[in-house]
Parts: structure tokens; C-alpha cells; sequence
């Protein structure tokens, strides 16, 4: 029996082989994952928005009830002098509401399964006289589920809500219900031809909307938002083009190339974004999330994005227009050719976004005194702190503040000398938080787009000077 003896060489030879192959291995383990997480992240959008749709669908032939119905109020009156063993002085108020059905949808993000609840709440009609409400709260309970309320609205679309049901989690992906809108439409005057407003007797409409979810705010998500919304303005930008509209005040230049794409990203956004929430996440350093919070909206919605969003001043939409501006620009600009029914335009993104373009022209090349003109024209960050503060506070304000301080308008004083003359000589306090909402936002695009350059060359939308 002969004896084998190894060889030390073939050993390490061995050894390496072996380190070799299973470095192989790690490297193609690391490639397989990555290629498997991006194809998860490819995947992921479109099957959320066909659970969204699908959330549609469950709801579709649903009825869902409302009635104007008198809520009464307890308030007590305060007396000068109040006797032993005296009850307090209480009056009965009586105010309107809406008592109606509220169905939602939920989703498990882990097993995909939907769920639907159905509840009756009753809302007051005058916001003014709504209690004032905290959440978190349990808003509705049956069947082992149970409606909590996270966040945002209490009482309109854009509310945080999560679904529980037997100790699984449910993200609200479909709400529906009914709201009461005062009517606002756009009629032209038979004597003068010009159009204005009219507001009628509120109506009830039947809206469905998915509300922002801290569950739903993922980068995928976020950035199909913000593509979408950077689509949507580079087609409004080209539909303007091809009307070829000339700007009234750069009369070498299309309207097209009024404004850039930015500067329309960061308004659009600036709109949406509540001026406490800006102050918090700006000094906590989240603004980015914020930022993010409007594009997870846009993504999940897509072109039904904000539909529902009407403020207590009447601005609607994703531009958040009120009606007698727009029928004055339907008026002045008719070669843009708006839709001219105020609802609908302002629920048609493409036709919203060029509204506001159009917005811009016409506040700078109407409505602004040739100084203002002047001024705003210094510079290009000058002339877009002008449009953002005529569309916020009026392009007349703009004119008596340019008027007294002239370079400096959009300075703060410090010290107030005359009340009367110090607040009609400057900017609202909501413009200057609005105007530093727009920097904070613009700064933070314009830095995006410095890390992750565009695949196509947009087209030229640079602003001259006149």
C-alpha cells in the first residue's frame, strides 16, 4: 500500500481556486440582487396604480348617501354676577351641515389584499364654526376595523387616514364622498362682451381622491411625481409653442419661452405647500421630504392630481386660480385658447399650467407700471420674485410697494413709523412667507438638476429682459 503525500503547491492552488470562485460568486450574487432590485423597482409604481385603479372599481356603483342636515351647539353666556347655586347661561346655535356617507378603500402593502369601510360623519358647512380637532384619532369603528385619522384635513380629501382590521394595517388608496362647492362659473356679459365671474348657490358633488400616506411616500414614488409634473409643464410648453402666442412683453419672444421649467415646478409646488409646515420642516432641515410629499400626490393621482383642492378664497386646482382672474386672462389672451369653463380648466393640468404662463404676461405687460416693469427686469431671480408675488398678493399691491421702495421691495422694515402707511406700502405677510417657500423650493430643483441631468435637451425657455 503505497502512501499519498499532498503537495503544498496544489494546496494553495486549491485555496486561491476556491477564493477565486467564491469571489465570482459574491460578484454575481451582488449583480443578480441589484438587477432583481431594480426590476422590484420597476415593478413597483405601475402595480400600486393598478391597486388604485382597482380601489376604483371596487367603489363604482357604490351609493353612498347625503342630506343637508342642523347641527345645534351648546354655547354658554358669560353674566356679570353669578348668585350661589346659580346653573350657568347657556344659548342654543343652530348651524348647517352635510351628513354624508364616507367609503374607503385600504391597502396591505404586504399581502396586496383590499379592503373596504364605509362610515357617516357630519360636517359643518361654515369652516369658520368646524371644532377645532387633534389627531390622532379613532374616527370610525365596525366589524373589528377600525378609521383612524393620522393627519392633514380633518374634514376634506387630503387626509392621512389608516385602515385597521384584526391587527393588519390597510393604507388608504381610494376616498369618495360628498362635499358641498360653491358654484363658480365664467359668463360674458351681453352688454360689454367681456367675461366675469358669477358665484351661485353652493352645490353637492361626488369626489374621489387617494390622500397623502406616510406608507406611500417612497423615492419611486416620489420621483414618478416629479416626472410627470416636469412632462405635463414641457407639454404645455410645446402646446403654447405651436399656437405660436407672442409674448405682449417680450414681443421678440413666444410665450413659450417666457418662464423656465423650474420657476413653474417650484410655483406649482409653492401652492400646495402649507406656510406651517414650511417653517417646521425648513428649521428641522426635512424640506426636502415636504418637497417630496407634493410630487407623492401628484404620482398617485396623476392627472386627477388636487382636482379636489379648493381654498376658502375659491383658488382652484393645481394652480390654485381664482375665478375672476381667469376670466380676465380668457378675456385678454384668447389666442391661447383656455378652456373656457372655469371648473374644468382648472382641473386640466396642461390647460392650468398655461394659464399661469399666461398669468405672467399678462400681470407684467398690463397691469404693471412701466416702473415695476423696470425693476423687475434687473435680473432674472428679480423678475421671478415679481411674477410669484403679483400671482400671490395681486399685480396692484406689487405697484404700491415697488412705488415706495423701489429695489428694495422685498425687504422687511424693521421699524414702523406709520401703521397706515407702512401696511399699504407693503408686501402680506402670506406673499413674503410664499416668496420664500418659492426660493427654498427653486433652490432645491435647480440643485436636483445638477445631480441627475435631464436624458433630453429641454427646450429653450430662457427670460430676456426688455
Amino acid at each position: 500500500m503505497t502512501g499519498m503525500i499532498s503537495n503544498p503547491r496544489n494546496d494553495a492552488g486549491d485555496r486561491n481556486l476556491r477564493t477565486e470562485l467564491r469571489a465570482f460568486l459574491a460578484c454575481v450574487s451582488v449583480i443578480l440582487f441589484g438587477l432583481l432590485a431594480t426590476c422590484h423597482q420597476a415593478l413597483a409604481q405601475p402595480l400600486l396604480l393598478e391597486k388604485i385603479k382597482e380601489a376604483q372599481n371596487q367603489l363604482e356603483g357604490l351609493e353612498l348617501n347625503h342630506q343637508t342636515t342642523t347641527v345645534q351647539e351648546v354655547v354658554p353666556v358669560a353674566r356679570r354676577s353669578k348668585g350661589r347655586g346659580r346653573k350657568s347661561a347657556v344659548r342654543y346655535v343652530k348651524h348647517q351641515g352635510l351628513k354624508r356617507d364616507v367609503a374607503v378603500v385600504g391597502l396591505n402593502l404586504k399581502t396586496g389584499e383590499l379592503k373596504d369601510f364605509t362610515f357617516t360623519e357630519t360636517v359643518l358647512l361654515e369652516r369658520k364654526k368646524r371644532p377645532s380637532v387633534k389627531p390622532p384619532q379613532v374616527i370610525a369603528e365596525e366589524n373589528n376595523c377600525r378609521l383612524i385619522w393620522r393627519g392633514g384635513s380633518r374634514w376634506g380629501f387630503n387626509r392621512d387616514l389608516l385602515l385597521t382590521c384584526d391587527g393588519e394595517e390597510f393604507v388608504i388608496i381610494n376616498l369618495t364622498m360628498w362635499t358641498s362647492r360653491t358654484a363658480r362659473t365664467v359668463v360674458v356679459d351681453p352688454k360689454t362682451g367681456k367675461r366675469t365671474c358669477r358665484e351661485g348657490p353652493a352645490e353637492q358633488l361626488l369626489g374621489s381622491y387617494v390622500p397623502y400616506s406616510p406608507e406611500l411616500h417612497t423615492p419611486d414614488v416620489a420621483e414618478e411625481g416629479r416626472r410627470y409634473l416636469e412632462r405635463t409643464i414641457l407639454q404645455a410648453l410645446q402646446d403654447l409653442d405651436d399656437l405660436n402666442v407672442t409674448s405682449k412683453t417680450f414681443t421678440d419672444q413666444n410665450l413659450s419661452e417666457l418662464a423656465s421649467i423650474e420657476f413653474i415646478h417650484a410655483l406649482l409646488v409653492d401652492e400646495h405647500m402649507d406656510p406651517d409646515e414650511f417653517r417646521k420642516n425648513q428649521k428641522n432641515g426635512t424640506l426636502t421630504r415636504l418637497i417630496e410629499k407634493y410630487w407623492v400626490e401628484v404620482a398617485v393621482n396623476q392627472d386627477a392630481a388636487f382636482r379636489m383642492s379648493v381654498s376658502p378664497a375659491g383658488a382652484t386646482g393645481i394652480s390654485q386660480f381664482i375665478c375672476p382672474t381667469y376670466a380676465r386672462i380668457l378675456d385678454e389672451s384668447p389666442e391661447v385658447k383656455l378652456d373656457p369653463v372655469f371648473v374644468h380648466g382648472m382641473q386640466d393640468h396642461l390647460n392650468a399650467i398655461k394659464a399661469s404662463i399666461t398669468l405672467f404676461d399678462s400681470d407684467m405687460s398690463s397691469w404693471w407700471t412701466p416702473t415695476v416693469r423696470k425693476i423687475c427686469s434687473l435680473s432674472t431671480e428679480m423678475l421671478e420674485d415679481c411674477w410669484a408675488a403679483s400671482y400671490n398678493g395681486g399685480p396692484n399691491r406689487l405697484n404700491r410697494v415697488i412705488a415706495r421702495r423701489g429695489k428694495n421691495w422685498i425687504e422687511r422694515e424693521t421699524m414702523i413709523r406709520n401703521t397706515r402707511r407702512y401696511f399699504a406700502s407693503r408686501l402680506k405677510e402670506e406673499t413674503y412667507t410664499y416668496l420664500a417657500k418659492l426660493g427654498a423650493i427653486l433652490e432645491f430643483l435647480l440643485s436636483l438638476e445638477k445631480r441627475t441631468p435631464p436624458t433630453t435637451e429641454p427646450p429653450s425657455n430662457g427670460v430676456q429682459t426688455p
